[in-house]
């Protein structure tokens, strides 16, 4: 049976727990206190931590606090160079030192644009970064240049430029001048910030201040400097007799980063230093070197005094081993507590049958919404570290002593243990007893807002479901933050449920585009789900639905009535040829005789040319049904498309010289294939023939090329066929490759009209394309096809 604990038991365990949780914090901050050493640089402060597994046996120039400290100082006074290369002249601050802007602005970029600059003398750049860069608005008829607007910005010129002119002044246009603008902004700011470190690490760094000793060898307009602590090395110092009295300290490093070698006594390598003059490469150029090292006589009182004396100082590594073991098992111990204490809680103390071991025991507190419990616990939490900083703020400036800061904590930790763990007990119980939304507030709060909510969204107008809730929305928020604090943590929760809404409606507005892409997609029996959907983004599900439906039966209808199209055109062709043969056979039989009167011998050679017009017609009529309603078959093979275009050329030869046509082809030097239906390519350049011989100016050229392009294994060949016409063209190309259009309006000619319609649709069904251009009486059709190996 699952027995719960008796109010005696459940006080002392909760007692035990705070005693625990009181030394786990206690030893913690001891430990930590005890491993961290805090380094004065007079303005500055840094933390360092001390493992106190080294405390033993280890020199303090060989422990890892030393280390942490020299590479920190290296990585110091590589930027302090660098740093005093741009402020100093001869070893001393330069005011007067002239600083090219752009060169400044741009110096981590090597290709810089060099077209326009401007120069400076560093202490105005410096002075004006302190200050900030002021802007003004003036006419454009002030500028010494054009510009596009009626107004422009331009920053005041606080100094004057070496040369005495404004900065307006060095530029010859509008963009030059925006440029040497960015470029005054980021020199006067890096130069101050600059400035400032200049002033701390010369505090820090300086002869006799720390024992770090360094000597930098740069460049500056060509010629070598040294920047150095020492001050037994001038520039006379050859490279080796430095090397040589650097190697003398207890910690010593040269580096060449010419050649990228190091020698050094130190765990800082050659690819480390590296990466560290990486960032300013454009101080360290040709033949700079680096010397840096530690003198161990401690003649100055810096941050490596301080910590060798925080160092030899310390308590021996046993003990910080000692606290650790009690930190940890102290909190593991008051984790098993809490444990123990969560699946106990809410249990009866006495149970009598198995009925009641189920049984969830509620406390007065339990009763009260969940939100009340968690604001509360979250304030007494926040308040408990908010003291606990400031105590810990007071004491590192020795304000407290540690007896109060002990006391402190051990207070602090009884404090949130009684408060929070009461509160996660009430969370516990509630839900075991599957009552944690049980008269909250925010459940409330949802249930109205999503009943109204809907109502409103159901009935509104357009108006109500967009600006009254934007309204309502910022009121909320604005008396949330009114009430803050806590109303922030309501307008957090309120704002949440705000965008939880705000998704899912845009979610089912994406459903519903998705469906309406499903259905664009020729899935026109697709149906949207509109379960669960209100207002407008149902409307919209039900007319995607009803649009499907509608696009369903149009379709339909349209399919039928295409096949009865079709059926009709196959059926009144086939029900013409049969009297139609019948009427060429004996217009044959009849030319056949020999009839001496002329007026009848013409009446026969009309009735025969317009007996094989209906025939071609309703030839044409069969061929562009079919291929209208997918019904074509295509027989595909690999043609050599160069060998076509000669053999139909020798075809058509005398019929295009019946009218005074010469062709002219130019065949390609090798022979070119696609994979095509040989019946259905010679039937469109069959019909491009037919079009030129009865369209096509008596007496004029018709050009025929074939060139081949593309990419080796992507390659396309362009078949093009050109023509002066004999009427004028007053139609575009899109229309005469219409069903039943003529280039000739009058229709004088024999033409059908479906010529270049089928010719178009058999070249689109072989996978090609068909395009004219017209150009006055130029008439051009291009094929274009992929090529096949």
């Amino acid at each position: 049976m699952k027995k719960g604990i008796g109010k005696v038991r459940r006080f002392l365990l909760i007692f035990f727990s705070a005693i625990l949780i009181a030394t786990t914090f206690l030893t913690a901050y001891i430990f930590i206190e005890d491993s961290t050493m805090i380094v004065d640089y007079g303005k500055t402060k840094q933390r360092h931590f001390l493992p106190f597994f080294e405390r033993d046996g280890v020199a303090y120039e060989d422990s890892e606090l030393f280390d942490k400290l020299f590479e920190d100082s290296v990585d110091d006074i590589v930027r302090m160079a660098v740093i005093k290369n741009q402020m100093e002249t001869d070893g001393a601050y330069d005011p007067k030192k002239v600083v090219d802007i752009t060169a400044f602005a741009n110096r981590n970029n090597v290709a810089y644009d060099e077209t326009v600059s401007a120069q400076y003398y560093l202490d105005d750049l410096i002075n004006w970064g302190n200050r900030g860069i002021d802007y003004k608005e003036v006419s454009a008829s002030t500028m010494p240049f054009e510009v596009d607007t009626d107004t422009v910005t331009i920053a005041i010129s606080r100094y004057k430029t070496v040369e005495g002119k404004d900065l307006l002044s060095c530029a010859s246009n509008y963009q030059e001048y925006q440029m040497l603008v960015s470029d005054l902004t980021e020199a006067t700011k890096a130069l101050f910030s600059n400035y400032q470190e200049y002033v701390m690490y010369n505090d820090r760094y300086g002869v006799g201040k720390s024992n770090m000793l360094y000597c930098i060898q740069m460049y500056n307009d060509g010629k070598p400097v040294r920047f150095t602590n020492m001050e037994v090395i001038s520039i006379k110092h050859t490279v080796d007799e430095i090397t040589g009295l650097f190697k003398k300290q207890v910690k010593y490093l040269y580096f060449n980063p010419d050649k990228m070698t190091m020698v050094s006594n130190t765990d800082i390598n050659a690819i480390t230093m590296q990466s560290i003059i990486n960032n300013y490469s454009y101080s360290f150029s040709d033949n700079s070197r680096i010397w840096i090292g530690f003198d161990n006589m401690y003649s100055a009182d810096d941050g490596f005094a301080q910590g060798k004396r925080y160092y030899d100082n310390k308590t021996a590594g046993s003990d910080g081993i000692m606290m650790l073991v009690v930190v940890w098992i102290s909190f593991f111990a008051y984790l098993s507590l809490f444990i123990y204490l969560i699946i106990k809680e809410g249990r009866p103390a006495k149970i009598e049958t198995d009925e009641e071991s189920d049984r969830i025991i509620l406390k007065k507190i339990d009763h009260m919404p969940i939100e009340f419990l968690v604001v509360l616990a979250f304030g007494i939490v926040v308040m408990d570290l908010i003291v606990a900083y400031y105590v810990a703020r007071y004491a590192e400036k020795n304000l407290f002593s540690g007896v109060i800061v002990y006391v402190a904590i051990v207070a602090g930790a009884f404090i949130l243990n009684y408060t929070f763990m009461p509160m996660v007990l009430c969370f516990v119980r509630k839900v075991k007893a599957k009552c944690l939304w049980e008269n909250s507030c925010i459940k409330w709060l949802i249930e109205q807002i999503r009943k109204y909510t809907i109502e409103a969204y159901d009935n509104g107008h357009a108006l109500i479901r967009t600006w009254i809730p934007y309204i309502l929305f910022l009121l909320c928020n604005l008396i949330f933050i009114i009430l803050a604090p806590i109303g922030l943590i309501v307008a957090v929760v309120f704002d949440i449920l705000v965008g939880i809404y705000l998704y899912r409606n845009n979610k089912e507005r994406q459903e519903i585009v998705k469906s309406i892409n499903i259905i664009s997609e020729s899935d026109i029996k697709h149906q949207m789900d509109t379960k669960g959907m209100h207002g407008d983004n149902l409307e919209l599900a039900k007319a995607v639905n009803n649009i499907g439906d509608g696009i369903r039966k149009a379709v339909e209808t349209s399919m039928k009535d295409e096949k009865m199209k079709a059926d009709l055109i196959t059926n009144v062709s086939h029900d013409i040829k049969t009297p139609l043969t019948s009427i060429i056979n004996y217009v044959d039989l009849i030319k056949r005789e020999n009839i001496q009167d002329e007026k009848i011998q013409g009446y026969i050679d009309i009735l025969d040319q317009k007996s094989q017009r209906l025939k071609q017609l309703t030839d044409d009529l069969v061929e562009a049904s079919k291929i209208s309603s997918g019904n074509i078959v295509l027989n595909f093979e690999k043609i050599n498309i160069v060998e076509l275009i000669n053999q139909s050329i020798g075809e058509y030869e005398d019929k295009f010289a019946d009218h005074g046509l010469k062709c002219r082809f130019t065949p390609p030097q090798n022979n070119i294939f696609i994979s095509v239906d040989a019946k259905s390519m010679f039937r469109i350049i069959e019909n491009l023939y037919n079009n030129i011989y009865k369209y096509a100016l008596q007496g004029t050229r018709v050009y025929i090329d074939i060139e081949q392009f593309g990419v080796e294994g992507a390659q396309r060949v362009q078949l093009s066929v050109k023509n002066i016409s004999e009427n004028q063209l007053n139609m575009s190309a899109q229309d005469l490759v219409e069903r039943f259009k003529q280039g000739d309006e009058s229709r004088k000619s024999e033409g059908s009209g479906l010529g270049l319609s089928i010719a178009k649709s058999l070249t689109e069904a072989m996978n090609g394309q068909f395009d004219i251009f017209l150009d006055g009486d130029l008439f051009k059709v291009i094929l274009t096809f992929p090529c096949v190996q």
